[in-house]
């Protein structure tokens, strides 16, 4: 069992839209949407006083990048969030909020996804929640990714899912492009914050 530090999504548009690009990636997510900032630990950490100074605070999506090891792949959103410098905490990573859209084994579709994605214009701006920390246990089964989705306005963007089984019927292609409109809708909704 490990512990990560989060930061969520205030927006729930926008956690709505990540959540779904999410489960796009990987249908058995169990994650919800996070900005991550600290982590892992061996024990859950305690808050520290002023910890949640972040919720609120501006978060800017800014590019896309990705971590690659032997037998994982990681792509992720990186995040301009200057006020996460006071509770960052990664040992091994230099400061670099990041919110991952996929985090898995199948190495192919992790550099499918990053290209496609690398060729999108990527900036929108959300409101952080609060800080939390988030237990992860391996073989972990949950819904939360899925709890938050508003199938109203995901039949907008995507008129084929309507269901969290829908996901889990579409062929990477599917998965790949549902991903970039998505992308294209949180691009739209840009709002300033």
């Amino acid at each position: 069992m490990r512990y990560f530090g989060f930061v969520g999504v205030q927006d729930a548009k926008y956690r709505t839209l990540l959540n779904a690009a999410i489960l796009l990636a990987d249908p058995s997510e169990k994650t919800p949407v996070h900005v991550t900032v600290s982590g892992p630990f061996s024990a859950r950490p305690r808050h520290k006083a002023g910890q949640n100074h972040v919720a609120g605070e501006k978060i800017s999506v800014i590019g896309v990048d990705r971590f690659v090891g032997a037998k994982q792949s990681t792509v992720f959103l990186e995040c301009g969030f200057p006020s996460a410098r006071g509770i960052w905490n990664k040992k091994d990573y230099g400061f670099k909020p990041h919110l991952t859209i996929f985090d898995g084994k199948d190495i192919e579709f992790a550099d499918r996804l990053y290209g496609r994605l690398q060729k999108k214009r990527l900036f929108f701006n959300f409101r952080a929640g609060p800080l939390y920390f988030y237990k992860s246990v391996s073989g972990q089964k949950g819904f939360e990714a899925a709890l938050s989705l508003d199938f109203r306005l995901l039949g907008c963007i995507l008129p084929n899912l309507s269901s969290l089984e829908d996901f889990k019927n579409l062929t990477t292609e599917s998965r790949l492009c549902g991903i970039e409109l998505i992308i294209d809708e949180c691009n739209k909704v840009h709002t300033t914050v």
